[in-house]
């Protein structure tokens, strides 16, 4: 997982600073997945990290744009 975050926050998608959340919430720090979710190295990592929580399930769904890449990497790593 560390490689991950590292890969993460060398590609630019770990944001620092203050944030809003939809839930309106704040945070000190954001991850913008569609900027890692276009490089497929993370990508495959992502889909391999969440690949544990997909185990018995037969269906995978994302929301549309954002989640679609990820939904798709999952589905091909499960």
């Amino acid at each position: 997982m560390s490689e991950l975050v590292d890969m993460l926050i060398s590609c630019g998608a770990v944001k620092f600073g203050k944030f809003v959340l939809t839930s309106g919430k704040e945070s000190n720090y954001y991850i913008d997945i569609k900027q890692a979710s276009t490089n497929p190295e993370i990508l495959r990592m992502i889909a391999e990290e969440m690949k544990k929580y997909a185990e018995g399930y037969d269906m995978i769904a994302g929301m549309e744009l954002g989640a679609v890449p990820i939904a798709v990497a999952l589905s091909l790593a499960t």
